[in-house]
């Protein structure tokens, strides 16, 4: 069938309830996949995907150069699946805005929140990987892969977009495998966004600063890029230090990347409103120290105490961790404030070159507690 044809078949099916789609593939010659169109971009197409029985299995996209065949289901399956608690197909929230004209842009959306995906790719048709996406760069993505036998391997592998076929995810072998296996590796931290632990309180997240960024800051660099994504504040001479320090460090342990200082993203504002994150991982007593800086221009709106919360739940879910810390200036009197609603109990002071005094807090993660309602009511 031409692209022509195929492109015009899907166009016409999506947001079509009462129709459902089978699609044929060049990488999968024998696969018969088949659902309703959510969206369709220049180069990727979106799916709720539907099993044999009409059931509903999660969202696929399949890239458009790869199909050979569209054709609408004239089984019992569309009937099928009208039946199902599911029905109608919705675009999920997790995946409104994708970038279905990027292949980047499609495995950035499917990974954002850290769930297991799965890809395909045009070399092994057979095949299916699984993991959590560590890193998305140009031309290729990480990921951190579970085996089988639901077990984590060590490290994430890099796979070239280029070659990918077709992306999934919340299917029931998807969901069946994340039941054992989790869906953050045991042992390590991915590059993967930190989401709020309660999502229906905040969409912050903190995300992972590109490395080629960082170094251009580390650097001083101002070029177009980093005036488009950051704001003044974080690339002016408040941060300037920051960014020294991170960027050496990842040049000399480029597995505290995941670690470090990372972004505070709030959807509803256009630029980063500051940064959060933990100066490396856990020491051989299982301590990790938190550091967090808002844009004054973003101050006194929670962002502080968000990024904190997530912060701590990261800390809480890893097996190294026992302890976090945090150091405070005497005269902060909004961190010493907010640390104490936390559970932090003061162990100590130091003398840092760049700040000065800092009294020292820590507390075990097993400590962690809830703050009050009235820090809740009054920041």
């Amino acid at each position: 069938m031409r692209a022509s044809r195929i492109r015009s078949r899907l166009r016409s099916a999506v947001g079509d309830r009462d129709r459902t789609v089978v699609l044929r593939r060049r990488s999968a010659r024998r696969s018969r996949d088949t659902g309703y169109v959510l969206a369709l971009g220049r180069k990727w197409v979106l799916l709720a995907s539907i099993t044999d029985g009409g059931f509903f299995d999660g969202h696929t996209a399949f890239r458009l150069s790869d199909l050979r065949e569209v054709r609408d289901d004239v089984s019992f399956v569309p009937r099928a699946a009208r039946l199902r608690a599911e029905w109608p197909p919705r675009m999920p929230a997790h995946l409104a805005g994708i970038d279905l004209d990027r292949t980047a842009g499609v495995v950035r959306a499917f990974g954002a929140d850290g769930s297991l995906v799965g890809i395909q790719s045009d070399h092994r048709y057979d095949a299916l990987w699984i993991g959590t996406v560590d890193e998305v760069r140009r031309h290729w993505v990480a990921l951190w892969e579970v085996r089988p036998d639901g077990e984590w391997r060590d490290a994430p592998l890099w796979y070239r977009l280029r070659r990918l076929t077709a992306v999934e995810r919340d299917g029931q072998y998807l969901r069946g495998l994340a039941d054992v296996s989790g869906t953050t590796p045991p042992n390590g931290i991915t590059n993967a966004p930190w989401h709020h632990p309660q999502p229906d309180q905040s969409d912050v997240h903190l995300d992972v600063v590109p490395e080629a960024v960082l170094h251009a800051l580390a650097a001083g660099g101002t070029d177009a890029t980093t005036r488009r994504t950051m704001t003044p504040y974080l690339t002016g001479p408040e941060c300037a230090s920051l960014w020294r320090r991170r960027s050496e460090q990842i040049r000399e342990r480029p597995g505290d990347a995941p670690w470090v200082t990372r972004l505070i993203v709030d959807p509803a504002v256009a630029l980063p409103v500051g940064v959060a994150g933990f100066h490396g991982p856990p020491d051989a007593h299982g301590m990790v120290e938190v550091g967090y800086r808002v844009d004054p221009a973003h101050r006194r709106r929670g962002y502080a105490r968000r990024a904190l919360e997530t912060l701590l739940a990261v800390a809480q879910d890893h097996p190294d961790v026992r302890t976090v810390r945090a150091t405070v200036s005497p005269d902060n009197d909004a961190s010493l404030a907010l640390i104490a609603a936390y559970g932090f109990v003061e162990d100590g002071e130091q003398w840092d070159e760049e700040d000065g005094r800092e009294i020292v807090f820590e507390v075990s993660v097993d400590g962690q507690r809830r703050p009050t309602e009235d820090w809740n009511r009054t920041r």
